[in-house]
């Protein structure tokens, strides 16, 4: 009876079993809403390519039609308007053709002292102190651990170097130690090396691009050897540049030739680009879409120049400079290139020569680093009291300066790391051998070299005592008084 009890229970657990698993097989999952966040929704829609053309537009209809095109939901923080003086009819002029919504919300707000976050299922369009409170940072936590381990041993617990070179090159104002609302901490656990940020996503979107192009050092520590006369070092040399803007680089060095006397500063803008295939574009400020009168560059044509010479004759006289922001070429306001720093790394794991320092064979960075602050643009580093600031990042095979500067300063570090490398010419087996000993592992040897000699030193010393006792025994023994009181210590043995 009771074997038949078992039996039955084991038939129906199968069925019930069977039953239950058959769905799973048997049907597709069913239809639902999208499982995409309506945040995410927006940050995707931000992405899309769009076209705008705004002509004295007031703010809160152009907020109308990019909610439109986007089909999110966007709103203006009126409060944070009123702080700033503004009203929702501030008039926009803009125009483009086939750039991210990203893109066309950063430039017409940056002229405002505008921003935008996501929040509440919302972009709301704010000002960046509201922006950087702490009510719309958010948090995101990135593992580190490829970056802080060493081939010579387990990944370092000390994750100051990147903390500090974050802290400050990545807009330093906006972290904690600084007076900000954003924080970064590091995290050392057993099996973990990450870094737990707390910021805005803007800061977010370039601290991800900083992090991929230090991996992407950290894998090709080295530029390949090239053989030949005629050495072109490779360009760019800063490594966290996006595609656009390796683009605007190149187009940069490119030679044009412009006949540009009495004519509108749109008009030239647009022949440029057309000429160099890449995006060229004024500020919104409405004073820079007035007629050019006789310029002084027009005493000096623009004649087989490269573009950034025609870009700098044009604007220098004007209080006027050029940036590079979303993938485009920007005439702004003086004022405003002045203050947009912009943070980039460059690989000097060729440049940078390794010096014995009490047997340990270490980066000198000290001397590399003193040579740009003082030889370019020696007013705009901080160490003089100006915005610029550089630091250095060196962790197995890994060496490299993150810098934060103007464009103008950054072109002429460009310039400067390709002139060295050209000088230098192409690496050679010896040149690589002697650049890639790890210093970690130079640490080590050296350690193991001291704790020979001081093993050796002990030797020596037990040697010499051992003899020492020995010589004092023998002549104790020779001794008469020594020799009876040895005589009574040999009694007094068990």
């Amino acid at each position: 009876m009771q074997y038949q009890r078992f039996s039955y229970a084991v038939v129906y657990g199968l069925i019930l079993w069977g039953c239950s698993a058959l769905p799973a097989f048997t049907q597709e999952p069913p239809a639902g809403p999208s499982t995409q966040s309506a945040e995410q929704r927006i940050r995707a829609a931000l992405a899309r390519p769009i076209t705008v053309d705004y002509q004295e537009t007031p703010l809160k209809d152009m907020a109308a039609d990019l909610q439109k095109k986007l089909n999110v939901s966007i709103h203006l923080d009126q409060r944070a308007l009123n702080e700033l003086a503004l009203e929702p009819e501030q008039p926009i002029t803009f125009s483009a053709v086939e750039i991210s919504a990203n893109s066309v919300l950063r430039l017409i707000l940056h002229e405002l002292g505008l921003t935008w976050v996501v929040k509440h299922e919302t972009l709301l369009i704010t000002s960046h102190q509201e922006a950087e409170s702490s009510d719309y940072l958010v948090h995101k936590m990135y593992d580190v651990s490829d970056l802080v381990r060493r081939s010579s041993g387990p990944a370092s617990e000390d994750l100051d170097f990147l903390v500090e070179a974050i802290t400050s090159t990545v807009r330093p104002a906006i972290w904690d130690e600084y007076g900000g609302s954003s924080t970064l901490r590091p995290i050392a656990l057993p099996g973990i090396r990450a870094l737990a940020v707390k910021t805005t996503e803007q800061v977010h979107e370039e601290l991800g691009d900083w992090l991929a192009a230090l991996r992407a050092l950290r894998h090709n520590p080295a530029p390949t050897p090239q053989a030949g006369t005629d050495y072109q070092p490779p360009r760019p040399a800063a490594v966290n540049l996006p595609e656009g803007v390796k683009k605007i680089y190149r187009a940069l060095d490119q030679t044009v030739s412009l006949e540009c006397q009495f004519a509108r500063l749109s008009e030239i803008v647009k022949e440029l680009s057309t000429m160099t295939g890449v995006p060229i574009i004024l500020s919104t400020n409405q004073e820079l879409l007035v007629r050019k009168g006789p310029n002084p560059e027009a005493d000096v044509p623009l004649e087989k120049v490269s573009l950034e010479s025609a870009l700098d004759l044009l604007t220098k006289n004007h209080e006027l400079s050029w940036i590079i922001e979303d993938g485009k070429i920007q005439i702004v306001p003086k004022q405003r290139a002045d203050q947009t720093l912009v943070t980039l790394t460059y690989d000097v794991f060729d440049l940078v020569p390794l010096h014995d320092r009490h047997g340990l064979m270490l980066p000198d960075f000290e001397a590399f680093n003193d040579v740009i602050t003082e030889t370019i643009d020696p007013p705009s580093w901080e160490v003089v009291g100006g915005p610029g600031s550089v630091s250095t990042l060196d962790c197995d095979n890994l060496r490299a300066i993150v810098v934060r500067q103007i464009w103008p300063v950054h072109r002429q570090i460009e310039k400067y790391l390709y002139d060295l490398r050209r000088q230098r010419g192409p690496l050679t087996a010896e040149m690589l051998e002697d650049l890639s000993q790890d210093p970690a592992a130079s640490y080590l040897r050296s350690l193991a070299w001291f704790g020979a000699a001081v093993g050796l030193t002990l030797l020596g010393g037990a040697v010499w005592l051992r003899l020492q006792l020995k010589r004092d025994r023998k002549a104790g023994a020779n001794s008469p008084r020594n020799g009876h009181r040895g005589s009574l210590d040999e009694k007094m043995m068990p």
